[in-house]
């Protein structure tokens, strides 16, 4: 029987663009767009290796909530 993973990260590649405007002579970063790709992969937590994904590890749909600067 194969072993059950109860905890793993998903890592999906992506990138962040971001929009800088001067600002009393300083560039400060006014907006960021964070643009997943379809490109992931599955990693078990103590040691960071590979594991391919399996029925048994149906997901919750987790959107993806980047944080704005203030």
């Amino acid at each position: 029987m194969a072993k059950k993973n109860k905890e793993f990260n998903k890592v999906t590649a992506g990138f962040v663009t971001q929009r800088f405007k001067l600002v009393k002579g300083k560039y400060v970063c006014i907006g960021q767009m964070f643009t997943a790709s379809d490109s992931v992969s599955f990693e078990e937590i103590k040691y960071g290796e590979s594991i391919k994904p399996t029925p048994a590890m149906q997901r919750v749909y987790q959107t993806y909530d980047m944080r704005q600067p203030l």
